[in-house]
This record gives structure tokens, C-alpha cells and sequence, in this order.
């Protein structure tokens, strides 16, 4: 079973990225479980982007900004069985 909780929040300071309204957002499947096994990869993917941006079970990703963009983790099992949750993500 895959969940995850999402924390959005804008960068800070004087960096191009917080002019630019980057957000940073913060991930944990640390809730996601395998029923008869234990999970032996994470994988986190962006709307728009082919590879996975991140492959830890916790992440803190720094996106630029979008209207409408959803994160979707990937979960995989010792059995090669796999599960899914998708979020939409705060726009601006």
C-alpha cells in the first residue's frame, strides 16, 4: 500500500528561487506498508518529468512554480509487486 504526507511551503530568502515563487515541498511514505513482505523501493515522480526525481523514502524537493502538477509515489515490493498514490500539488 502506498501513502505518503506532503508538506508544501515557498523557498526563502534573496535567492533566485523564491523570486522566481519556487516552492519547497517535503515527502514521507514512511505510512506506506507491504502486507506480506516489506517495500525495497521508493520512487517519486513529477507530472511532466520521465525519471523519478527522487528514490528515498523521504524527500525534500525544490519545484518551480506550476498551476497544475501532481506527485505520484511508487512503492515496490520484495516480490517485484507494485502500488501507487498520486497528490496534486499547492499551485502558487
Amino acid at each position: 500500500m502506498a501513502h505518503f504526507s506532503l508538506r508544501a511551503r515557498r523557498a526563502k530568502g534573496k535567492a533566485r528561487a523564491a523570486r522566481r515563487g519556487a516552492m519547497r515541498v517535503t515527502v514521507n511514505a514512511r505510512r506506506s506498508h507491504d502486507p506480506d513482505g516489506r517495500i525495497v523501493r521508493y520512487r517519486w515522480h513529477v507530472s511532466g518529468k520521465r525519471r523519478a526525481i527522487c528514490t528515498k523514502r523521504r524527500c525534500s524537493l525544490k519545484l518551480r512554480p506550476a498551476r497544475r502538477r501532481m506527485l505520484k509515489l511508487v512503492v515496490t515490493d520484495g516480490h517485484g509487486a507494485r502500488a501507487s498514490r498520486s497528490r496534486r500539488l499547492p499551485s502558487r
